[in-house]
């Protein structure tokens, strides 16, 4: 499991990380400095699983925002909605007109 999606997510207008690890996501600060690019910053335990990352301004605020789309995988799979048919079903909202 491995996801780095780049933004701006601390104080510092250098550039962050938010990294999906095993244990959930974690946010490295930008330094700016070249020896040493990123400091440890908030660490967000998830207990599902993710499907997607992003970062962008989804509230027109300036400040980027992080996306984070989660499964809740049941006990029993039969039902269960896959991560791909989940982001399918997202894309097939996004792109309807209301």
């Amino acid at each position: 499991m491995g996801c780095a999606v780049p933004g701006n997510f601390g104080p510092a207008s250098w550039p962050d990380l938010a990294l999906l690890t095993t244990a959930g996501i974690q946010i490295l600060l930008g330094t700016g400095k070249g020896s040493a690019p990123f400091s440890a910053g908030q660490s967000i335990a998830l207990r599902n699983t993710v499907c997607w990352m992003a970062s962008g301004d989804l509230n027109d605020d300036g400040i980027p925002d992080l996306l984070v789309i989660t499964y809740n995988s049941p006990a029993s799979a039969s039902g269960a909605m896959s991560c791909r048919s989940l982001l399918s079903k997202l894309a097939d909202v996004r792109s309807s007109r209301c």
